[in-house]
């Protein structure tokens, strides 16, 4: 009997240490296959309050700065990402810059050259035309820079509000896809643009206006069925 029982003890302490090794490989495991998966989120180069100088031929390009950038190279698409934005200036031979970009987020995907702004993206170029959108991307292997998102173009003379655009990066060849209100700028002043005008709300003839604008007598106000008109809101 004694010997039995020794026998029994010996063999369920073997085969415990057996389990023991088992479980502790497996644990090594998952701990590498943690490791590995921990590393591939880590950013491969950090970058702080820096400024970054691109030149062609040794001529200025482009300048950018940034308050971090983290570099992701061991990704399956490696990308670069500035989580509080970018400063961007770009230059064309001449001391001052051509163009500006200001975006509160941004990232870089380096195999396909494209760029991706979001939050308060404001595009400037050297005609001070000023693009303003929540979103914006730029390809820049094709020179364009699009978004099916919601813009607004501001220069001297006009707004132009609608969704979808594209353009070079110059914004000297642009498309709006859906335009849905322009403003005229003068004086000072928002005009919108319309060619409905109001006869109760017009003023005092004016010789220098044509006769379209006149102000309309009494009997002609009797005799003209008016025609309500829906104005839209800015």
């Amino acid at each position: 009997m004694s010997t039995s029982f020794r026998s029994n003890t010996s063999i369920s302490y073997f085969y415990f240490c057996v389990l023991l090794v088992i479980s502790i490989l497996s644990c090594e495991r998952k701990i590498d296959t943690i490791k590995k998966d921990v590393v591939l989120l880590l950013p491969s180069i950090t970058a702080k309050n820096s400024t970054t100088v691109f030149t062609d031929s040794g001529k200025v390009q482009l300048v950018m700065s940034f308050d971090i950038m983290e570099s992701y190279n061991n990704a399956e698409e490696p990308y670069s990402e500035f989580r509080s934005g970018i400063k961007a200036f770009f230059y064309d031979g001449h001391p001052e810059p051509a163009g500006t970009v200001f975006a509160k987020y941004a990232k870089y995907i380096d195999k396909k050259k494209l760029w991706e702004l979001k939050d308060s993206v404001v595009v400037v170029n050297e005609s001070n035309d000023k693009l303003e959108t929540e979103q914006l991307f730029w390809d820049q292997e094709k020179d364009l820079i699009y978004t099916d998102r919601f813009i607004k173009i501001t220069n001297e003379d006009q707004t132009v509000m609608g969704t979808g655009f594209e353009s070079d990066h110059r914004l000297t060849r642009r498309k709006i896809k859906n335009v849905t209100a322009t403003i005229y700028l003068k004086g000072g002043r928002r005009e919108l643009i319309n060619n409905l005008l109001l006869p109760q709300r017009m003023q005092s003839p004016d010789s220098s206006r044509p006769d379209s604008y006149r102000e309309l007598s009494g009997r002609e106000r009797k005799g003209r069925k008016e025609i309500p008109i829906i104005m839209p809101l800015i």
